[in-house]
């Protein structure tokens, strides 16, 4: 079951926290420049093309992290499935890019 409305500024600055907490903030954001999009947007669940991908890049590099599918989605306000889903999306999208 999806999200019917945005996340509030609140429920993003405790994501932001979170990722804090871990030491994540500034690689965050740090990707999230590379696809010219805010954390915040990323946080707040947009769902522009561009801000979707960056969504399942930073999926992706929570879990090279060794962070597992249940913790990623905690620190992205996701369920773990849908981190899985992330995780195949971007996959795919970078090897149709490497050929």
């Amino acid at each position: 079951m999806g999200r019917s409305s945005p996340r509030s500024a609140r429920e993003i600055g405790a994501l932001e926290d979170a990722l804090g907490e871990r030491g994540l903030l500034a690689s965050s954001r740090a990707l999230c420049r590379a696809y010219n999009v805010t954390l915040p947007d990323v946080l707040a669940m947009d769902k522009t093309t561009r801000v979707a991908h960056a969504r399942d890049a930073l999926a992706c590099m929570l879990l090279d992290k060794g962070f597992s599918t249940t913790e990623t989605g905690k620190l992205l306000g996701m369920h773990h499935t849908s981190i899985i889903a992330a995780r195949d999306r971007h996959k795919k999208r970078a090897a149709i890019e490497a050929t």
